[in-house]
């Protein structure tokens, strides 16, 4: 048992913590983009008129309603497919956090 081996372990484990916290912070934000875009397409179903104003900075800019659905059915595709991603990283940092607890615990010596 090496303590410089002990500490690599305890440091990459420290790391993964977070690459774990900012992975689920990454989706928690893509979370609440794609309940807002389902308002918004909800909101846009209800509204008869098929002209639409979109917000550009301090500008609002005349729409059609068809290009605006598409384009937050798009946003949301988008978001969805990130949020996978980002599943998919967080599997496996747990993964390899997983590894390195076991190996952490197999170094040090038994309390029991």
């Amino acid at each position: 048992m090496d303590n410089k081996e002990l500490q690599e372990l305890a440091a990459q484990l420290q790391l993964q913590n977070q690459q774990i916290q900012t992975l689920m912070i990454q989706k928690q934000t893509l979370e609440i983009q794609i309940r807002e875009i389902d308002s918004a397409l909800m909101e846009l179903k209800k509204n008869e008129s098929t002209e639409i104003f979109k917000t550009l900075g301090p500008v609002l800019i005349k729409t059609d309603k068809n290009d605006i659905e598409k384009s937050l059915e798009e946003q949301k595709e988008e978001a969805e497919l990130r949020i996978k991603t980002i599943e998919k990283q967080e599997s496996i940092v747990k993964k390899r956090m997983e590894s390195n607890q076991k190996s952490l615990k197999s170094m040090l010596p038994d309390n029991g």
